[in-house]
């Protein structure tokens, strides 16, 4: 893991041995759900996800994966969507974590602090993973909050 990036994600400990029973047994990985937090903190604080997380630290919005894909101009990269809705906000987004369909928490990230506002217009959540090294996923630098 490079710690060196001031933002990135990480297997936990859950999620290595999953990708590993992937790789070795066959068995489908079934990312189903992200969850957004402001790192237990109304002003957003920082948070610095381990390996051994089983929660983020403070939970502000889940909801459903809309998307997910390999990237089909770099085929390292795992693109994971979902939307906020317009409705839902007033709280810093600080950390992010993939869960699969038991609820259990895959991956984490340290995301760079952003105001999820309530307004006419969704947010869409958009986050790019390279995928390498035997358990790792790191975040891109072009993770991004979208307006749409």
């Amino acid at each position: 893991m490079n710690l060196s990036n001031k933002y990135y994600s990480i297997l936990t400990k859950i999620g290595q041995a999953q990708f590993a029973n992937t790789a070795a047994l066959g068995n489908k990985l079934k990312l189903k759900m992200i969850k957004v937090g402001d790192g237990g903190d109304d002003n957003g604080e920082e948070t610095f996800p381990k390996e051994i997380d089983t929660k983020l630290v403070r939970e502000r919005w889940n909801g459903a994966i809309n998307d997910l894909y390999i990237n089909p101009e770099n085929r390292n990269w795992l693109v994971i969507e979902a939307v906020i809705p317009d409705e839902v906000g007033g709280f810093y987004i600080t950390e992010f974590g993939l869960y699969d369909d038991q609820d259990n928490l895959v991956a984490i990230g340290k995301y760079p602090k952003n105001i999820s506002q309530i307004s006419q217009k969704a947010v869409e959540v958009v986050y790019f993973y390279e995928l390498c090294c035997k358990y790792q996923m790191q975040a891109r630098l072009n993770s991004v909050l979208i307006l749409q």
